[in-house]
């Protein structure tokens, strides 16, 4: 039986990708978990696509991924995401 049991989740984005004009910018979550038993541990991580975010020569857009999947907010990710203000400045 598990003594103990910690996770952390944080979100970041991946390397951009250029598609002619277009550039997209994967948005993931991670999620990174341990698990104790005795003198036992164990570490698991999981990264998971969150959103999309693309950019065009009209506009900057969002696709948010998983049930909710649609058009996402860019402000949203921006408070979500650490550094993702810098990294679309840079773009």
């Amino acid at each position: 039986m598990p003594e103990r049991g910690t996770g952390a989740q944080v979100m970041r984005a991946g390397p951009t990708i250029d598609l002619g004009c277009v550039t997209l910018l994967p948005i993931m979550r991670v999620e990174l978990q341990s698990i104790r038993c005795g003198a036992q541990q164990w570490f698991s991580a999981a990264i998971e696509p969150h959103a999309l975010i693309v950019r065009d020569a009209d506009c900057w857009r969002a696709i948010t991924a998983g049930a909710g999947a649609g058009e996402g907010s860019i402000e949203e990710l921006r408070a979500q995401v650490p550094g993702l203000a810098t990294i679309l400045a840079m773009i």
